[in-house]
């Protein structure tokens, strides 16, 4: 295969891959969902990681290692933003 249509097809390869996965993320927007928080480096916001690997931004600051749920309220560049639900 040449290297310009290997070239070409990666791109539009990604390109799949990129709008698949903004489209799976957003079905999520407004919904609860279990998560567990991820260790934080202080001044950043507290992550959490539901129970289908989708990574949340809190705007909470919240211990490691604690189950809880969030609501989603947004998206992000990768992941998801949200906050801890009552």
């Amino acid at each position: 295969v040449a290297p310009a249509a290997v070239i070409e097809r990666t791109a539009r390869l990604r390109a799949l891959i990129s709008a698949r996965n903004l489209g799976f993320r957003q079905n999520f927007l407004g919904r609860e969902l279990p998560a567990v928080t991820l260790h934080t480096s202080p001044g950043e916001m507290t992550r959490a990681l539901t129970d289908n690997f989708l990574e949340v931004r809190l705007d909470a600051s919240v211990p490691a290692n604690q189950s809880i749920r969030v609501r989603v309220t947004g998206l992000a560049d990768a992941g998801l933003t949200g906050s801890v639900a009552a």
